[in-house]
């Protein structure tokens, strides 16, 4: 991004989302600002944050490889990539998450 971290600080905004039950959820705003552009050449304003809790019950390795499966497929929203403990999803808007 050819932006500088101020910049970045000052423009996009992180909410917490409920309804993880073993996730922590942010949504992370202000994208358009930043003309952060998808792979399908349109700009986003948001994306989902997750990051991953209840370590060792779950396989986040295959989950993740399920999500990016259903994505290629059409059924799942975009998958934007994974971090260490966590991934980046695309946000759906105007959905709420079931609580």
């Amino acid at each position: 991004l050819p932006t500088t971290d101020e910049e970045l600080r000052r423009k996009l905004t992180v909410d917490v989302v409920s309804g993880g039950i073993t996730n922590s959820l942010y949504r992370v705003s202000g994208l358009r600002e930043l003309d952060v552009l998808s792979k399908e050449g349109k700009i986003d304003e948001s994306f989902l944050v997750r990051v991953f809790g209840a370590e060792g019950m779950i396989d986040r390795d295959v989950e993740s490889s399920t999500l990016a499966t259903l994505v290629d497929q059409g059924i799942a929203d975009r998958y934007l990539g994974r971090f260490a403990n966590g991934r980046l999803e695309g946000w759906l808007e105007g959905y709420r998450p079931l609580a």
